[in-house]
Parts: structure tokens; sequence; C-alpha cells
């Protein structure tokens, strides 16, 4: 039972996603006394209690980071790929959504809006000229140009 014990707590580690260089020692000692708890009940209330803080970190890893559209320009390259929560002037001209500093922003970052819902391109359609807006997202090229590909936006 001990051996099977052990073998899942590493399975539990790998199929999380967490490299033994990755895992702090104290993580790696804390799993390995729930391994002595001969409850059924009470070892899984240790592994509960140990991979908590683990499945917390790698949330907050996930969530998008707050910035402006000036933090998106300066930061676009090591961006690439992750998500964003940017705050900014957004207008729509056609099929073209774009995210800007100011109306004067000569360089806009183009929002790929097909995964918004109806209400969100709601939003978009009533700012003609404009709008105050935060676009949550992926950094990504789109339309063969800086932008992001939009899950969200909100005013």
């Amino acid at each position: 039972m001990r051996l099977l014990t052990r073998s899942l707590a590493l399975t539990a580690l790998i199929a999380a996603g967490l490299s033994a260089p990755a895992v702090m020692a104290q993580q790696v000692s804390d799993f390995a006394g729930c391994t002595g708890i001969s409850n059924d009940i009470e070892r899984l209330v240790c592994f509960d209690r140990v991979a908590a803080p683990l499945a917390k970190d790698g949330a907050e890893a996930a969530a998008c980071v707050p910035m402006t559209v000036e933090d998106l320009k300066l930061d676009y390259t090591e961006l690439l790929g992750t998500c964003a929560e940017v705050s900014g002037t957004v207008i729509q001209a056609a099929d073209i959504v774009m995210l800007m500093q100011s109306m004067m922003d000569a360089n806009p970052f183009y929002v790929d809006i097909s995964g918004l819902t109806r209400d969100e391109r709601k939003i978009l359609l009533n700012c003609p000229t404009g709008c105050q807006l935060t676009v949550t997202g992926t950094v990504q090229e789109t339309n063969y140009s800086k932008g992001m590909k939009a899950a969200s936006i909100r005013q």
C-alpha cells in the first residue's frame, strides 16, 4: 500500500506539471511525509494541504497581467503568447478593431474580436469615435501586425 501511495504522490506531481528542480525541497519533504500516514482520509487531507499552495501559484501565473498600451508597446516581444489585460482607447472601423494610447496614436495594436460575445461586440458598435475600454486576451500577431486576440472587453 505504501508503494502505491508513493507512486500516486509522484504521479500527482508529474500530472501537475512540476519538475523536481522546480519543487522546493520542503515541499518534496512535505509530500513524502504524507505517504507515511496509514489512514486513507488523513493521508488525502495531508496531500490536499501540501498541494494547495502549488495550485494557487499556478493559478496566479496563469492570470492576465494588467497594463497600459504603453506597457504593451514596450514589452510586446516578451509578452507574446501571454495573457494581458490592456486598458486604452479602442476604435472599430469596419472589421478592424484598434487598441491605442490615444486617438492620435499612429501605431495601434490590432485586436481580433472573433471570440467576443454579441454583447461585447455591441459595446464596440456603440462607440464609433473611440472608447476607453479594457481588452483582455492573448498577445499575438493579428492581421500581420502587433496585436491581441480578445477573450473579453469591458468598459
